[in-house]
């Protein structure tokens, strides 16, 4: 959640944003509305999406789960002729 004040022109913001990648867009957004004279922000993130995982990150991931299982093979159901005798 983030919280806006405003004073004088000049905007505060604090709060956590979900992610970091919302860093670079928010600042932008809020000097581009009229009268924004300065942008003051003291904003954290809960998640940091802007690097790529490291092999150790993807350890977890790749140890905690249950390796893929191949369905049964769908045989074809055989039916045996009936035998015809004869006379």
């Amino acid at each position: 959640m983030i919280q806006v004040d405003v004073t004088d022109g000049v905007v505060r913001l604090t709060g956590e944003l979900e992610r970091k990648s919302m860093l670079a867009l928010i600042q932008p957004a809020v000097r581009a509305v009229e009268g924004v004279i300065d942008v003051e922000a003291q904003l954290s993130y809960a998640i940091d999406d802007t690097r790529l995982p490291v092999a150790a990150d993807l350890t977890d991931l790749l140890t905690t789960r249950d390796p893929p299982v191949a369905p049964e093979p769908v045989l074809p159901r055989i039916r045996p002729r009936p035998h015809l005798t004869l006379t």
